[in-house]
């Protein structure tokens, strides 16, 4: 069952399969971690496990409407980008550009590769270099350069047209490669 596609296991979800549900959660679970940590200021880390779990009781309990002719990563996070935009529809979460604080990043198991690989002053710069974009340029970025989206999968995720997508990640990179010049300097 582990050579299953995503898409599969999903299925067997569906009619069941509780063991799909763990092969999914497994092969999820570091990536969909960080990428709610990717998009929480340091002092919100401890609400991304909220956000995890509840991503995952969104799953379950919307498993029938999954159409499993589509991806289904893209489906999950969509569930993911749902339960922060509701979040931040409630008025409970303040400004999510934040500066990052090194002690807060473990909190919860969730360090990511890229706070150990590239060193707490470079995440700095690249967080305050994301915080010039609107948002919808940065959960673009975020989608597609840290998570490895492609501009149609992007699309759907957030109901936008592929051209659109194509260009606000265009100008976004642009935005943040003048930024981060300037950092250097």
């Amino acid at each position: 069952m582990h050579e299953l596609s995503d898409e599969k296991l999903m299925e067997a979800y569906k009619q069941g399969d509780s063991k799909a549900f763990e092969m999914l959660f497994d092969r999820y679970e570091k990536r969909l971690k960080a990428y709610f940590q990717k998009r929480l200021s340091p002092k919100q880390f401890p609400e991304a496990e909220d956000f995890f779990q509840m991503t995952w009781l969104k799953l379950h309990n919307n498993r029938k409407s999954f159409d499993s002719s589509k991806k289904f990563a893209p489906w999950l996070y969509t569930i993911a980008l749902n339960v922060l935009r509701d979040h931040l529809r409630s008025g409970r979460s303040k400004a999510l550009d934040m500066p990052f604080d090194e002690n807060l990043a473990t909190t919860n198991g969730f360090e990511t590769a890229e706070t150990t690989m590239i060193g707490r002053q470079q995440f700095e710069k690249i967080t305050e270099g994301l915080s010039i974009l609107t948002e919808s340029q940065k959960e673009i970025v975020l989608l597609s350069d840290w998570e490895g989206f492609g501009s149609k999968e992007i699309s759907q995720m957030l109901g936008l047209k592929d051209a659109t997508v194509r260009q606000q990640l265009s100008r976004a990179r642009k935005s943040l490669q003048l930024h981060l010049k300037e950092l250097v300097k």
